[in-house]
């Protein structure tokens, strides 16, 4: 089984370091991530009732 042990390493290392990189940054680190899902959600959106609009929904 060629490349076994990476992608139990990635598992094992993933994700402690956002984990990190979130404490370490304090409240504005804590608050990005989500800042960032609801961004992202908008926009989706967004993209999903024009492409409704352009087929008659």
């Amino acid at each position: 089984m060629a490349g076994g042990r990476a992608p139990s390493a990635q598992k094992a290392v993933g994700p402690p370091l956002p984990t990190g990189a979130v404490m370490a940054a304090g409240p504005p680190g804590r608050l990005a991530p989500g800042a960032g899902v609801a961004a992202l959600a908008l926009l989706q959106r967004r993209t999903s009732l024009r492409r409704l609009d352009a087929v008659g929904g």
